[in-house]
């Protein structure tokens, strides 16, 4: 028997993903006034209650997030002062 779990798993992963970044969140904001005091424009990569470093690009950040922190879920956000939302979930973070 064939098990469909398309739109509903994904629904469901996403929604787990973005619990899983309220400390990052609140990390980011706790610090957002300083981030855009000496860094507006770069990208900071932060997990947990740590901000771990300030990037250039964003596939920088990524990159030495996965490098960093290996397949959890962590927060890459680019420093400006006007907020963009954008949802993203990688391919690399699996439920099975």
């Amino acid at each position: 028997m064939r098990v469909n779990r398309g739109p509903t798993v994904v629904a469901t992963e996403r929604k787990v993903e973005a619990a899983s970044l309220d400390a990052e969140l609140a990390t980011y904001a706790e610090h957002r006034a300083d981030l855009l005091e000496s860094s507006e424009g770069a990208y900071v990569l932060i997990r947990g209650t740590d901000v771990l470093g300030l990037f250039d690009s964003e596939a920088e950040a990524i990159e030495h997030g996965y490098i960093l922190l290996g397949n959890v879920p962590f927060l890459v956000k680019c420093v400006e002062q006007t907020e963009h939302v954008d949802l993203y979930m990688s391919g690399h973070l699996s439920s099975a």
